[in-house]
């Protein structure tokens, strides 16, 4: 028996190389974040708003499954995911990163493809089909 019919309401392909979240830098000049990473995080916006088409934050709850892929040195994952999801935020594609908005989050690295960044975000009906298991074939050219 199938599972249920699993809502897909946003995807976007982000065809350069992953940047993960960063902490500040403090200089006797202030706090920055590093050129590299605020250049990835408004290059996120700017492809997340273009694929929402300002159609206002998703009503929640929502999945997301989050691909990483192209050679990178060794880093945290959960900081790809940080960088992704406040640039969700920020251009206005979710009203929040919080549990209750963003309730079910998988991601996969595939350090061997071409680089670029995948997000998907489902509405309300994948939790219950198990989202974590469709991973493998989500970024399949459809």
């Amino acid at each position: 028996m199938a599972g249920p019919e699993i809502a897909r309401v946003f995807s976007c392909h982000v065809p350069v190389k992953p940047r993960p979240q960063v902490r500040p830098r403090t200089t006797r000049r202030g706090t920055f974040y590093p050129k590299a990473s605020t250049d990835y995080r408004n290059l996120l916006i700017q492809h997340f708003s273009i694929a929402h088409r300002n159609r206002g934050p998703l009503n929640p709850p929502v999945s997301l499954h989050l691909r990483i892929c192209g050679p990178h040195r060794s880093s945290d994952l959960s900081n790809h995911l940080k960088m992704v999801e406040d640039a969700l935020v920020d251009a206005g594609v979710l009203r929040d990163d919080n549990v209750q908005n963003l309730h079910q989050v998988t991601m996969d690295a595939d350090w061997d493809g071409e680089p670029g960044t995948y997000v998907r975000l489902y509405g309300e009906g994948a939790e219950s089909y198990g989202l974590g298991t469709l991973a493998a074939g989500l970024f399949e050219e459809e």
